[in-house]
């Protein structure tokens, strides 16, 4: 090879060097924005109370120590350290609504500021269902609510399996299902004018009924009012109700609690019905 050739080598080869560095400079940036734009979270943005009505684990103050928070469907949150004082001594009590795919909260107490909390809100899903939600505050001076909402939540109850059709109607409900009073297994027999009887056998439903009452539809919220028998509250539940069915037979009741301070009634009903007849 001749020392002509040898340098014309050379010099390809270092125009070669240059436009790769050139290319790696240009290229590394693009690469590193792209990253950097793209969204931290995922998740859908929640616009609706009713996509968080249900008691969510989150945190409170600077301990970080362990905190739930229950949304009901009229936009009331109540935040306790146990789901025993969410609905008889909470921690705190507000109100939650949305403006333009914004949460925002506002406290009931002295302390709290004037202006209410501003919140983009995601929820994540697992299994098809809502398993936690996730906050990016967008104006808020309770700094003690920053930090808590930022932390996330993931989701109690409903619990994930509770699957299936809204119930609107006493109809879908006539005739007789399999349940629990105070733990232990019952019957609980819904006629079509919404009155119910509640007891250990069936033979003692109507003669000697453990718990009677009505129940009714306002949308989809049902309410159960006991009159008379074991549950001694004078409280109306109110719960989300869902059916499940094998093929066109519906098989399962499920019960979302909304408001109920009735514990009992509240354990007893969210341990499900099994249809029994027809």
């Amino acid at each position: 090879m001749s020392i002509t050739v040898f340098y014309h080598r050379i010099c390809q080869w270092s125009v070669i060097g240059v436009l790769l560095l050139i290319m790696v400079s240009v290229l590394v940036p693009v690469v590193t924005r792209a990253q950097q734009t793209t969204p931290a979270s995922e998740g859908v943005i929640v616009n609706k109370i009713e996509d968080l009505v249900g008691i969510w684990e989150s945190q409170h103050g600077d301990s970080g120590a362990k905190a739930y928070r229950q949304y009901e469907a009229n936009g009331t949150i109540r935040e306790a350290y146990s789901l025993d004082n969410l609905q008889t001594s909470p921690l705190h009590i507000g109100h939650v609504w949305f403006e333009n795919n914004v949460y925002c909260q506002k406290n009931d107490h002295p302390l709290a500021p004037d202006s209410p909390g501003k919140y983009e809100v995601r929820i994540h899903k697992a299994k098809g269902m809502p398993d936690r939600l996730s906050f990016r505050v967008i104006d808020d001076a309770d700094k003690f609510r920053v930090k808590d909402f930022t932390a996330g939540m993931t989701r109690v109850e409903p619990a994930l399996q509770t699957t299936g059709e809204i119930v609107t109607r006493i109809e879908v409900l006539v005739g007789l299902w399999k349940t629990h009073f105070r733990g232990i297994e019952a019957y609980m027999q819904y006629a079509p004018d919404g009155t119910y009887w509640l007891a250990y056998n069936r033979e003692n439903l109507q003669s000697f009924p453990l718990v009677a009452g009505r129940v009714w539809f306002e949308g989809s919220v049902y309410y159960q009012q006991d009159q008379g028998g074991g549950y001694p509250s004078p409280y109306t539940g109110k719960y989300e109700v869902l059916i499940q069915k094998e093929g066109d037979v519906p098989v399962h009741l499920v019960f979302r609690v909304i408001d109920d301070p009735e514990k009992t009634r509240v354990k007893d009903l969210t341990a499900g019905m099994t249809r029994v007849e027809p």
